[in-house]
């Protein structure tokens, strides 16, 4: 989400801010509709690669900082 926000920001903050309350709003109706059984849908290795990947990226981008 952070590589998707940083593009956009470079058209100013309001953007960036507008880009991650809908995103909030599309959690909310998602969790609000019950729509959790559709990641049943989705098969284990392709999770867990998914979540795999996020945490790569994040470990990533913090290594600059270091």
């Amino acid at each position: 989400m952070a590589l998707m926000t940083k593009k956009i920001s470079i058209y100013g903050p309001e953007y960036a801010v507008l880009l991650t309350l809908l995103s909030g709003v599309i959690i909310l109706a998602a969790g609000l509709l019950k729509l959790g059984f559709l990641i049943d849908f989705i098969s284990l290795p392709v999770t867990a690669g998914f979540c795999s990947a996020a945490a790569v990226t994040i470990a990533s981008s913090q290594v600059k900082q270091l």
